[in-house]
Formats: C-alpha cells, structure tokens, sequence
C-alpha cells in the first residue's frame, strides 16, 4: 500500500490547519480509509480533540525526537475507527532544537515514514504555523500539500509566500511535492469583502484553487471541546457538508 501523504500546511496561524486536518481524517475513515495523522504543533490541539489530553498514556512525538522513542510505539490508535495519531504534547516546542542538531534534521521524519509498515491509506500531518524544522521535515516527507486560506486582502500576499515557499520546498528537499489546492476557509458570505477576495484568487490562483470552501460555522468551532468529528457532533451542520465535500474532492485527486 502506498500511503498519500498530506501536509496541511499555511505559516500563517489561525487558517483553520487543525480543524481542517481533523475533519479530513475522520472524514476520509468514514469513507473506508485507514489514516495515521500527525499533530506537529506543541500546542496540541488535534491531539486533544482526539482524546488525548496529556502526555502520559504513551509515547508523544517528543518522546521519539528527543528519546529515541521508536515512531512505532508512539502511534496510538483513537477513538475514529480508522484513525491512528502521533500525538503532540507541550514538549514538543523543545524538540526543535534538539531536531537541528541532528544530521539532516529536514529528512528526518522522511526516514521515519520509510520504516512504518504499509497500513494507512493516508498520512496527515497537521503543521504548526511558521517555518520550524517539524513544518520543513513534514513538507520534505509529504507527497501533497493542502493549504488552508482565509479570503482576506492580507490572505492574498499570503498565498503568494505560499507558493514560493513550497516551490522552495521542491527545489532543496522535495522535488516530487505538489500542491494538492489552496482551501478557503471561514468563508463568511455576509461579509462584502469576502466574495472580492474570492474573485481574486479565482483570478491569479485558479488551476490551484479547490472547488471546495469552508464556511463559517459555530458548530466547527463546538466540536473539539466535545471531543468529537463535526460529523457526529453535528452531522447536519454546513460545516459537516462542507467537510464532506472536500474529502470527496480530495479523494477525487487521487494521483
């Protein structure tokens, strides 16, 4: 089995990257998928939405950067049938050093990968904003990244560094990495500006641009202290819909 991987991916914070990355997982395990989901950000917010709240039911990614941990014993199955994590904790914000000082720090979680067994259908990693080593190893063992954008004036230049960062990514690390689209995401049609925003981004990122959108939903923003996918949580919600029809959409790019 050869896993898709997919980095969702944006430097920029608050683009929705965690929400987006939950809902793609426990969305593609609805359709049948088996998903192993990485969460890279020491604020480990996936991870607690996935039930874990702290870090001493096992092995955290931490535990496998600093402490040699094998990345085996670290994955842990969740409470999404379907749905395997490497959990976050805070102690991940001190990995990043300890990352650096490693001989080819940015190939490193590549390496990992290569010694899984071929179970999963997809491999996720949620990154953290920024540009930390944990984000650049993710783009050099990712196959595609699906960038997550809010439809603001300021997202516009943003989408730009985007693009120039990944073709960064391609030209010193990854050179089979693709851009799987650019999601917008907190659409918010009450807002006059937004389908400006839109059209603009039709106009200079069209072939980019996911025919999925996100928009704004009070019950995307319950889910995670329920601990529990939008699906369930509120099946009949947009933002479940919307959710549903980018997974389809993802699965419909299938390389």
């Amino acid at each position: 089995m050869n896993s898709r991987r997919i980095a969702i991916f944006n430097a920029k914070g608050g683009t929705g990257k965690t929400t987006t990355t939950h809902a793609l997982a426990t969305g593609l395990a609805a359709e049948g998928k088996k998903v192993l989901v990485f969460d890279l950000d020491h604020q480990a917010n996936l991870s607690f939405w996935f039930g874990c709240k702290d870090d001493t039911a096992g092995p955290t990614l931490d535990d496998v950067i600093r402490r040699e941990v094998p990345l085996p014993d670290a994955i842990r199955p969740t409470d999404v049938p379907g749905v395997d994590l490497v959990a976050a904790s805070q102690w991940l914000i001190a990995a990043d050093p300890a990352l650096r000082a490693k001989i080819g720090a940015e190939l490193w979680l590549r390496r990992q990968l290569e010694r899984l067994p071929a179970r999963w259908d997809f491999i996720l990693f949620d990154c953290a904003p920024g540009l930390g080593i944990l984000t650049i190893a993710a783009l050099a063992a990712a196959d595609e990244v699906l960038a997550p954008v809010q439809p603001q004036v300021l997202g516009l230049a943003g989408v730009a560094r985007l693009l120039e960062t990944l073709e960064q990514a391609r030209e010193g690390i990854n050179p089979g990495l693709r851009l799987l689209g650019i999601l917008p995401v907190m659409v918010d049609q009450r807002v006059a500006l937004t389908a400006e925003v839109l059209a603009q981004l039709r106009e200079h990122f069209g072939p980019q641009l996911l025919k999925s959108s996100i928009g704004v939903n009070v019950r995307l923003a319950e889910a995670p202290s329920h601990g529990r996918p939008i699906y369930d949580y509120a099946p009949r919600s947009t933002g479940a819909a919307d959710y549903r029809a980018l997974t389809l959409e993802v699965l419909g790019h299938a390389p």
